[in-house]
């Protein structure tokens, strides 16, 4: 188990500039931090999910890792169950701990 404190982990990922860290994982850990809520990359990653989902309201994979290809998730032509999961889980955890309605 690592030693490194919540917030060392969340300025970890706060510094890193798309040097191969996906922003839905991105998201999926700083929307767990209440303290980060109001950081704007934590706002602009909720934002970009709320722009992403398709017409019937499911996720599709923007970019694949190659390792994964053969997984449902890796289909860029179709909506993937696991990050529309993933997504929901993300959007419901920002917004139900900021007490909004959006």
């Amino acid at each position: 188990m690592s030693s490194r404190k919540p917030i060392d982990i969340a300025r970890g990922i706060l510094s890193t500039k798309n040097y191969g860290i996906s922003a839905l994982y991105r998201a999926d850990v700083l929307t767990r931090f209440q303290f980060l809520k109001d950081h704007p990359l934590v706002e602009e990653l909720v934002q970009w999910l709320i722009d992403s989902p398709d017409d019937t309201g499911r996720f599709k994979p923007t970019s694949i890792f190659m390792g994964y290809k053969d997984w449902e998730f890796s289909n860029k032509q179709m909506s993937s169950r696991w990050i529309t999961f993933l997504c929901g889980r993300i959007l419901k955890r920002y917004y139900s701990e900021l007490n909004l309605t959006k």
